[in-house]
């Protein structure tokens, strides 16, 4: 959101809430220290979101071992997602922050837009492919 400030007329931006992706992947926390960094000057809520995508069978596929129902493999990647340990990184890091879980299914990218809208949010924060380099 963007306001003017009444003593000089400036734009002001402030930010109430910052959307963090992740599927929980090493390359996924490297946004961690960011959005936790931002929430904490801003004073901002940190929705975590992460998104279960469905699992679809290849066609004409048939593998050597009898192949688990497609289900059962979607309903076992839904269950890891809501677990602690999933989440124990992240809120670690945003300690003494107020922090939102979203569990969404579907397209990621889909998904992180639809809840972005839903929720009013400020800022999104990804990852690079790289690891931050935090002596520059």
């Amino acid at each position: 959101m963007t306001t003017l400030t009444e003593e000089t007329g400036a734009l002001h931006l402030q930010l109430r809430r910052i959307l963090l992706p992740t599927d929980f992947s090493g390359c996924a926390n490297y946004a961690l220290p960011y959005a936790a960094a931002i929430a904490r000057a801003v004073k901002a809520t940190v929705i975590c979101i992460n998104v279960v995508e469905p699992i679809v069978p290849a066609v004409g596929y048939t593998g050597l071992a009898e192949a688990m129902p497609i289900t059962e493999l979607n309903e076992q990647m839904e269950r890891l997602c809501r677990t602690r340990d999933a989440w124990g990184i992240t809120f670690r890091r945003f300690a003494g922050l107020e922090v939102e879980e979203v569990i969404a299914r579907g397209d990621a990218a889909a998904e992180i837009v639809r809840v972005a809208n839903e929720r009013e949010v400020d800022l999104i924060v990804i990852s690079s492919h790289e690891e931050p380099d935090w002596a520059a």
